[in-house]
């Protein structure tokens, strides 16, 4: 009986195409490693404590690999989102998986509700059986924020500026007990700052005036003081202006020429006090003269919160 030519034809096709099908097949079956993250756990708000799990749901042993750690608004996974950290992984045999930790911080000013997600293989050194689930989201992790204010009395004004959070003119808003925030004073034009106040205005202020609140967790309020500016100034006669030391309690003592010095306080708020030594230069001190507040025989003259300019004669005599 003859065969049929549409019979023959069907049978040359299996038999040319039987191999290359078996062949696709083949390769679609052979053995290759799948990482996914199975768990990703998190402590902490602005440092992290991270533990992620790492399986192998392949069908051949995974190498090491790299595991990466981001920040991302959303909980899933995407180019713009920032690396705070990367962990190497050791090699996972089929089936089995691998438990890793980091701690990682997250980038400044990240503040409100963020999620951290941990990325298998993110170098792509593995040759998969499936890429596109590699990343896995922790839980939702919120930034509680609080706020830092400066203000100011007439006469001056405040800048702050923060380590963490964002900052708008002289109020900061920022992760709560993560970020040190500095309030400076900005004395105007004839006038000098006098101190802070408020009654929640912790921290503490620095050889320039700022005042420094390190890891607030409740709301901040600080006062800078300003008054109009007064001048007590100092001269020494034949001694040099060095043999008189001045201070104060606000504002800011100089020394202006070869034989005069003095201060610029906030009228009021300030005390200042000049000290001469009781030689210098072959000359020896013999009192303090000039306007009252400053007349006495001590070498020392202490001047309490002047509110008018004032001038202090110190004399000495040859020895």
């Amino acid at each position: 009986m003859r065969t049929p030519l549409t019979a023959l034809a069907v049978v040359l096709v299996l038999a040319v195409g039987g191999p290359a099908l078996a062949s696709d097949a083949a390769q679609r079956a052979k053995p290759k490693p799948d990482l996914k993250i199975t768990q990703v756990e998190v402590t902490g708000t602005t440092s992290l404590s991270v533990s992620v799990q790492l399986k192998n749901a392949g069908t051949r042993k995974a190498g090491s690999s790299t595991v990466a750690l981001t920040v991302s608004r959303d909980a899933t996974a995407s180019s713009d989102d920032a690396v705070v950290g990367t962990v190497k992984a050791p090699k996972v045999k089929p089936r089995k998986k691998a438990e890793l930790t980091a701690t990682v911080q997250v980038p400044a000013p990240t503040v409100g509700t963020y999620y951290l997600i941990a990325c298998a293989d993110s170098t792509d050194k593995l040759k998969e059986r499936k890429e596109g689930n590699n990343c896995r989201a922790s839980a939702a992790l919120t930034v509680s924020t609080v706020t830092v204010t400066g203000a100011a009395t007439a006469g001056g004004s405040v800048t702050a500026a923060t380590s963490a959070g964002v900052c708008s003119g002289a109020t900061c808003t920022v992760p709560s007990g993560a970020a040190t925030v500095t309030l400076t004073p900005v004395a105007a034009a004839g006038n000098s700052f006098a101190g802070w106040s408020g009654a929640s205005c912790p921290g503490t202020t620095d050889t320039q005036k700022r005042r420094v609140i390190t890891n607030p967790t409740a709301t901040v309020a600080c006062t800078a003081t300003f008054a109009p500016s007064r001048a007590v100034t100092y001269n020494t006669g034949g001694a040099p202006a060095s043999a008189v030391a001045a201070t104060t309690t606000a504002g800011s003592c100089a020394v202006n020429g070869a034989n005069t010095g003095g201060c610029t306080v906030p009228s009021g708020a300030a005390t200042v006090t000049l000290t001469a030594s009781s030689t210098s230069g072959g000359l020896a001190f013999n009192g303090w003269s000039g306007d009252a507040a400053c007349t006495t025989t001590n070498a020392t003259v202490t001047i309490t919160n002047p509110t008018a300019d004032l001038t202090c004669t110190a004399a000495y005599l040859p020895i």
